[in-house]
C-alpha cells in the first residue's frame, strides 16, 4: 500500500486503561473519539512538598487490545502539565517518561524534559513543538482543572516504523510538574498481506496493467511505491520474490501492448534468475525497481521516477526526528528503498549526503531555538543529539561562522 493509502487506512484507536472516576475535564477539544465533560488521570506533582496532588500516582498503565497490536504511533491527549512554569520548575527538568512495550522489540522509551516536550498548562497560548526525538506536541483546544482553565495537548510519538504494542507506560519522575491525561490512543495499522490484494486501498494488478497501456504515469508511481512498502513487510524472501516477479510480469506484458520489443518475453525468466541471487529484502526492492524502470523509461516518453514520493517521506521523517542517532539505511528501510538506491537518490535531491544534511537540519533547529528560545546553550545541543557542548559548539561554527554563545549574546544585546 503506498503511503497515502496507509495513512488513510490507518485509525487512531483508544487504549484501555483505569480511568478515575473523578477529576479534571476536558471542554471545547474537537478531536474525533474524543468526549467531552471526559474524567482525565492527574500524576503526582504540586508546586510545594505539602500541596495536596503530592498524593497522586506516579504511574498509569495503557493496554493494547489483542486485535489492534501492529501501530506505528502513540498519543496521549491531556494537558503537559501543571506547575511547570520556569519559576517552579527549571527549564530541562526531566518530569516524566513514556515507555512502548511491544514484542520481539526492546522499549521504546521518551523522557519529558521542561520546555523541550511540554510547558506550564495554564498558559493557554497554543503551542507546537518538534524536538526532533520522535515526538511532535500541538495544542487541539481548552479543559478544565479545579475550575481552572487549561490547555489541552496532544502528544505524539513516532514509534519508528510498525510495530506490535503490549502497552504503555507514563511514570512521573517526581518533579513539582503534574501531568493530566484524558486519552491515550494508538495508531491501528491493518495487517500486512499482498499489496495488490483487493482488500487493499491502492492500485490493483489489473489497474496496473491499464495504466501502462494509457501511459498514466501518476498511477504507476503510485503502484511502485505501494509494492515497494508491501516487499518490506514481507513475512520471508521467498514471498517479496514471488510478488515481485508478478508485478514484473504485469508491467512487462502490458508494455508488449504498447509496443515494446521482442526482448521483453525474457524479462521474467531473467529477473526470477536475479531474484533467487537475491540476499535480503533491500536487493528484492532494487531489482525490482531497476527492471520496472529498464522496462518502462523507452516507453512512457518521459523517465518514470516513482521514487520521489519516498524520497519526501524521507525528507519528513528526518524533519521529525533529526535529534536522534539516524541512519541512511535506517531511514532508506523506513521508505522502501534498498540502502545504496536512496543514498543516490537523496543526494540527488538533496545536494548533499544524508549524514551533511541531517547535521544542517540540527544546526538550522540550534539556530532557531538561540534565537527565539531561552533554552541554555548547552541544553540545545544535548536536545539535537551532540555529545558534548564543544562539539556542538565547534560544528555550528563551522556552519555558521560564529559560536553558538556569540549569537546568544547578539540577540540578548537586541533586546
Amino acid at each position: 500500500m503506498n503511503r497515502n493509502s496507509a495513512q488513510q487506512s490507518a485509525t487512531w484507536v483508544d487504549l484501555t486503561w483505569d480511568r478515575p472516576a473523578r477529576g479534571p475535564l476536558v471542554r471545547g477539544v474537537d478531536v474525533p473519539g474524543l468526549r467531552s465533560e471526559l474524567c482525565g488521570w492527574c500524576s503526582n506533582g504540586g508546586p510545594t512538598a505539602r500541596h495536596p496532588h503530592r498524593t497522586h500516582p506516579f504511574t498509569q498503565e495503557f493496554r493494547v487490545s489483542q486485535d489492534q497490536k501492529a501501530a506505528s504511533a502513540i498519543r496521549l491527549i491531556g494537558s503537559f502539565a501543571l506547575w511547570s512554569s520556569p519559576d517552579i520548575e527549571p527549564h530541562g527538568t526531566v518530569g516524566a517518561s513514556i515507555t512502548v512495550h511491544a514484542e520481539k522489540s526492546a522499549p521504546l522509551s521518551v523522557s519529558l524534559a521542561s520546555g523541550v516536550h511540554y510547558r506550564d498548562a495554564f498558559d493557554l497560548v497554543p503551542w507546537e513543538r518538534s524536538p526532533g526525538d520522535g515526538v511532535l506536541v500541538h495544542t487541539l483546544g481548552k479543559g478544565e482543572f479545579e475550575d481552572r482553565p487549561l490547555r489541552v495537548d496532544s502528544f505524539e510519538i513516532d514509534l519508528g516504523g510498525t510495530r506490535q504494542v503490549e502497552n504503555v507506560v507514563f511514570r512521573d519522575s517526581g518533579s513539582s510538574a503534574a501531568f493530566v491525561i484524558f486519552e491515550a490512543q494508538a495508531l491501528s495499522n491493518p495487517a500486512s498481506g499482498c499489496p495488490f490484494h483487493s482488500s487493499s486501498e491502492g492500485v490493483s494488478l489489473a489497474a496496473l496493467g491499464s495504466s501502462i497501456r494509457l501511459r498514466n504515469v501518476g498511477a504507476l508511481w503510485r503502484a511502485i511505491s505501494q509494492l515497494t512498502a508491501g516487499l518490506q513487510k514481507a513475512s520471508d524472501l521467498d514471498e517479496a520474490r514471488s510478488e515481485s516477479l508478478l508485478f514484473v510480469a504485469v508491467v512487462a506484458a502490458s508494455a508488449l501492448e504498447i509496443g515494446g520489443g521482442r526482448e521483453l518475453h525474457r524479462v521474467q525468466l531473467e529477473t526470477a534468475r536475479r531474484l533467487d541471487r537475491a540476499q535480503d529484502l533491500d536487493e528484492v526492492v532494487e531489482i525490482t525497481e531497476r527492471t520496472v524502470h529498464n522496462i518502462l523509461d523507452p516507453l512512457m516518453g518521459q523517465p518514470f521516477r516513482p521514487t520521489d514520493r519516498q524520497i519526501r517521506a524521507a525528507l519528513g521523517f528526518v524533519d521529525q526526528n533529526f535529534g536522534k542517532d539516524l541512519s541512511d539505511d535506517e531511514v532508506a528501510h523506513r521508505v522502501g528503498l534498498s540502502t545504496s538506491h536512496f543514498r543516490y537518490l537523496f543526494r540527488q535531491a538533496t545536494g548533499r549526503p544524508f549524514q551533511q544534511y541531517l547535521l544542517a537540519r540540527r544546526l538550522e533547529q540550534a539556530r532557531r531555538l538561540l534565537i527565539e528560545t531561552d533554552i541554555p546553550v548547552q541544553d540545545i545541543g544535548a536536545e539535537l543529539g551532540f555529545s558534548s557542548l564543544a562539539s556542538f559548539s565547534r560544528a555550528f561554527a563551522r556552519h555558521y561562522g560564529t559560536p553558538p554563545s556569540a549569537l546568544r549574546d547578539e540577540r540578548r544585546g537586541q533586546r
